[in-house]
């Protein structure tokens, strides 16, 4: 249950991160050639890691880039007193994404319940945030943050439930 917590500890701070990025550039009704903004993060978390990927739909590579900038440096600012075990491990721009990745952005089900965020105003972009390393009813524990992160976003943000629920 503390791990749990702490998982919510670090989507808030991942939440906070995103509404503080760059938003000079608004978004057309749909991106023509999106590029995906991946950030993963370890946590240890006891006898086993937990990794969360966060993964946002941009407008380009010069978006993308920007919003990782300002992911990374939330991340810093607050891992010391949030989740002094969370690393950030990688944090690319792609242009494609695995398929595993790419049916959550159609806010598909998979084995693991997530966190989908999406577009309500031009500024912002889609996003989608899962946890590896948990089991199905810790990943479900975590969609209980999903009203915190409503209060600061325009888009719909829900909890695409796994699949075997």
């Amino acid at each position: 249950m503390k791990n749990i917590v702490i998982i919510l500890a670090v989507i808030i701070a991942f939440g906070v991160a995103w509404q503080q990025r760059p938003r000079d550039k608004a978004a057309p009704a749909v991106a023509s050639n999106p590029v995906y903004a991946e950030t993963r993060v370890t946590m240890d978390a006891g006898s086993t890691t937990i990794e969360g990927v966060m993964l946002g739909q941009a407008l380009d590579d010069a978006d993308c880039r920007k919003q990782l900038r300002v992911i990374e440096a939330e991340m810093s600012a607050t891992s010391e007193r949030v989740c002094p075990t969370c690393k950030i491990t990688t944090s690319t721009c792609k242009t494609d994404l695995v398929p595993r990745y790419a049916k959550l952005f159609d806010n598909e089900p998979t084995h693991l319940s997530y966190i989908s965020l999406a577009r309500g105003t031009p500024d912002e972009r889609e996003y989608r945030m899962i946890y590896w390393g948990l089991t199905v009813q810790q990943s479900e524990q975590l969609c209980s943050i999903v009203p915190h992160l409503q209060k600061k976003r325009a888009g719909t943000v829900r909890c695409v439930h796994a699949a075997s629920l």
